[in-house]
């Protein structure tokens, strides 16, 4: 029950909230609004400030919310000062409400209220903050959404009899200022409750619904002494309505021109969007009616066209519809397709391609940022334009300094407004120049540890880190920086594309430091592409290969790496910058090789590192430790290779591309084939061999390797042309043997035929070979065959012709008798033997001879 009880007061909670948060009030409500230390050249004091003490009978708290509107002109030096209240001459504050640049400084009970995060707070905004501090919790406000919320650092009750002080922060009880503890702009609605109040009710006063008057003290009711401040009332809700901030521009050029100015600006050609913005606007043009094209009307360009429909004018970035019109009466657009405001401030049609003054639309959110100083954050960094002096806008930092035209000289001031003084000059050649993008700047005075006459380069656009500027203004992605196009309109991107900073000359001839001081690891690559020739007769390889040798330098600092494709190609002079390897190919055949490419290239781009916001160029570092070296060099050489032939043709060579290391690397550079690959990218099957593998050897590492490349040869060719002829002819001498005796001119002829054949297929066989001593399989098969075919023509030889044998009636038993013309006659011992030999003796010397010969190739 009491769960369901809580949900429901919490739903009827937030409905009254949001009813509270709807209910408006009335248009005639005013607030009291009070200006302290305003203007361009106002020198901070301790004795601008608004004062008030507490009656002493306020009972103390044990709640508080207390709310204000702020905007700021310009932030202090040290820290700027909302509320600071002080109840005794003790050091303790029982609260405090302030900032340092964008963080927000909360002090209750003398206690910092941690963990608060960065205000998005612009210099000429309204904001509304609001601070709500409960029994256990402390909670944030800003433009009516909560932004914080955490435990409360400090403890009730909170005595409320003291002394508010506004503008300043007292050190004793209302006094002992300091002028750097400041507030600088507008304050109004500062309100003190002694509740808790609600998200609802704080979101109704951000809007300008509710004028948000605290029942214990209101700036709008309260008898405040107001000391060198100025103060007004206002319309509540002006407090919210957003008006244009426009700047005229007044130098003529044409339409193109002004775009870009404005660009450069961060900002579009102006385009009013009501009465009240379009009247400030010729307000604004007014001053420069004799310098914007004094012969003519028609004196501002406006950002609208009507190109794409007749009559239907379009903003020219969104190509929205413009809402607001006010053309004259009499010539509502006239027909051309561009605009301008002329000195009545109703527009007109005009010629695209004339010249008039521009005048750009700035968000007071959008800032600029000058680099090249020393600036301790980048809050001090920010710049913005800002209405005029002498004649042209000027450029105001959000701190103390501006940058200003100066009529005398005819050169842009970078002046200190504290002191007065100007800090630096630029001479800017032509005077409708404006000092957006990258300038030489000289020193006047001597600045961030620079002498007076150096000159410094200095840029000011709207460009963030992760940007880079162009000399012009203009901001591109870094992607686009040094990537061989032109992307800035002046090419700038393209210059100064070194991708190694040097820090010390010798590191080029000196290998870096290996792992915990350890030798430098070189983890070598090899891709085999091709191989052009194999060369049996000479015992050599012709091979085209690509080396790499990939380590770590961690003494050099990268830029201008290409993220996408990772690997980077180094140029020539930033090769030069670099140590890189020396190694030797050891065993070349007559130190032939060619040496095709070489690059030397960063294989990643990791770890970027942003410089720091005072660099110009705002490119990213790459650290070589978390980044590799690679050298690649492409090589087509011949290289030496022991042919081991003794299982010819069915042997596999191992040749292998040998490398060596000086001897000057010893200790200090060694080859990582652990980490290493090899890869054959070409066909395996050649014309006489099989490519089999590609590898480091085991011998590999340390000073020297040797990447072994293993080939089978192919055997059909050898078969077709020495196997298989030779054992053919073996068939044949055999075939003699069982040709006539009486035929002895035949059998003989054939046999030594056979024979004459069998030595040339042999010779021819040897000659394709390189000369060695070492005995063949090969060798052993044809000197078999050739052995085989010379006790064949010795048989024959020595067979001879048989004797034709006498007549007899005589019939003869044994076991070898045969008839012969009719009669029965002993068969002789040689015909015996010439068949036993042609039948069992031949076949079986043949049958074992090729058994013991391919057991020997296939162990071999």
């Amino acid at each position: 029950m009491n769960s369901k009880f809580f949900q429901l007061a919490l739903a009827l909670t937030m409905m009254l909230d949001e009813i509270d948060a709807d209910e408006e009030v009335l248009a005639e409500e005013r607030v009291r609004v009070f200006s302290l230390q305003r203007g361009v050249w106002t020198v901070p004091t301790d004795d601008v400030f608004l004062r008030y003490t507490l009656p002493k009978d306020v009972p103390p708290v044990f709640r508080l919310s207390a709310c204000y509107r702020i905007r700021f002109e310009a932030f202090s030096k040290a820290f700027d000062v909302h509320i600071s209240y002080k109840a005794s001459n003790s050091n303790a504050d029982p609260f405090y409400f302030g900032n340092t640049g964008e963080h927000f400084d909360s002090w209750f009970d003398n206690q910092e209220q941690r963990g608060l995060p960065p205000w998005d707070i612009h210099p000429e905004v309204w904001r509304h903050v609001c601070h709500v501090f409960s029994y256990n919790a402390y909670t944030l406000y800003w433009e009516g959404q909560m932004v914080f919320r955490g435990p409360l650092k400090g403890s009730w009750p909170c005595q409320m009899n003291g002394t508010l002080v506004f503008g300043q922060e007292q050190d004793s009880l209302g006094g002992s200022f300091d002028r750097h503890q400041v507030f600088r702009g507008d304050l109004t609605q500062v309100s003190l409750w002694n509740q808790e109040l609600t998200a609802a009710q704080v979101r109704a006063m951000a809007a300008c619904l509710d004028p948000g008057r605290g029942n214990v003290f209101s700036t709008d009711t309260a008898d405040l002494e107001v000391v060198g401040a100025q103060d007004s009332w206002q319309d509540l809700s002006t407090l919210c309505q957003r008006h244009q901030h426009n700047v005229v521009f007044p130098e003529e050029r044409n339409l193109q021109e002004s775009r870009g100015l404005c660009h450069r600006l961060n900002a579009s050609l102006v385009v009013p969007a009501s009465d009240f913005d379009n009247e400030r606007l010729r307000t604004h043009l007014a001053l420069f009616e004799d310098v914007c094209v004094p012969t003519a009307s028609w004196k501002l360009w406006l950002g609208i066209t009507d190109e794409l429909e007749d009559g239907v004018w379009r903003d020219f970035d969104t190509s929205e519809r413009v809402g607001y019109l006010h053309f004259s009466p009499v010539n509502a657009g006239s027909s051309y397709i561009c605009a301008s405001m002329k000195a009545d401030g109703f527009w007109d049609g005009d010629r695209c391609t004339s010249k008039r003054c521009a005048a750009c639309h700035l968000e007071r959110t959008d800032f600029l940022y000058l680099r090249g100083l020393c600036f301790d954050s980048e809050f001090h960094m920010r710049f913005r334009v800002q209405d005029y002096i002498n004649g042209r806008p000027f450029f105001r930092g959000y701190y103390n300094l501006v940058i200003s035209w100066d009529d005398e000289s005819s050169r842009w001031l970078l002046v200190d407004t504290v002191t007065n003084g100007t800090l630096m000059s630029a001479s800017i050649i032509g005077r409708e120049n404006y000092p957006i993008g990258k300038h030489h700047w000289t020193v006047v005075r001597e600045l961030c540890g620079r002498p007076e006459g150096r000159e410094v380069l200095l840029s000011l656009a709207p460009c963030a880190d992760h940007l880079f500027t162009c000399n012009s203004g203009d901001c591109i992605e870094q992607h686009l920086r040094c990537d061989f196009r032109y992307d800035c309109e002046d090419g700038s991107d393209e210059v100064d594309c070194s991708i190694i900073e040097v820090v010390d000359e010798l590191q080029r001839d000196l290998p870096p430091p290996g792992p915990q001081e350890s030798a430098l690891e070189l983890v070598p690559s090899l891709t085999l592409t091709r191989i052009a020739e194999v060369d049996d007769i000479n015992m050599a390889i012709t091979l085209e290969f690509w080396l790499s040798l990939t380590w770590i330098d961690n003494r050099l600092k990268l830029r201008h790496l290409n993220e996408k494709k990772k690997d980077t190609i180094l140029s020539e002079v930033d090769a030069q910058k670099v140590w890189q390897p020396r190694y030797q190919l050891v065993n070349l055949d007559g130190g032939q090789k060619e040496l095709l490419s070489n690059n030397l290239m960063v294989r990643s781009a990791n770890n970027a590192t942003t410089p720091h916001f005072n660099s110009v160029d705002m490119d990213p570092v790459y650290l070589g430790a978390a980044n590799k070296i690679s050298l690649n060099q492409r090589y087509i050489a011949r290289v030496t290779c022991y042919f081991e032939l003794y299982a010819y043709p069915f042997d596999s060579q191992v040749c292998s591309i040998d490398i060596d290391l000086p001897p000057a690397y010893e200790d200090y550079v060694r080859l990582s084939v652990e980490e290493g690959s090899t890869t054959y990218t070409g066909p395996r099957v050649l014309s006489k061999y099989t490519v089999t593998s590609v590898k480091f050897s085991e011998s590999s590492g340390g000073s020297q390797m040797s990447i072994e490349l293993e080939l089978s040869r192919r055997q059909g060719m050898v078969v077709l042309s020495n196997f298989l002829p030779s054992a053919m002819l073996l068939v044949v001498s055999w075939a003699t043997l069982f040709l006539k005796l009486e035929e002895l001119n035949v059998r003989a002829i054939m046999s030594l035929t056979t024979l004459l054949v069998l030595y040339t297929l042999f010779s021819n066989m040897s000659r394709s070979l390189p000369s060695t001593a070492a005995i063949k399989l090969i060798d052993i098969w044809f000197f078999f065959i050739i052995f085989v075919l010379f006790i064949n023509i010795m048989i024959h030889v020595f067979l001879g012709k048989p004797q034709p044998a006498p007549k007899t009636n005589k019939i003869a038993s044994g076991p070898h008798v045969t008839v012969m013309s009719g009669v029965y006659q002993e068969v002789s011992t040689p015909i015996k033997f010439l068949h036993k030999y042609r039948l069992v003796g031949l076949p079986t010397l043949v049958l074992v001879f090729n058994l013991y010969f391919w057991i020997a190739v296939l162990m071999s």
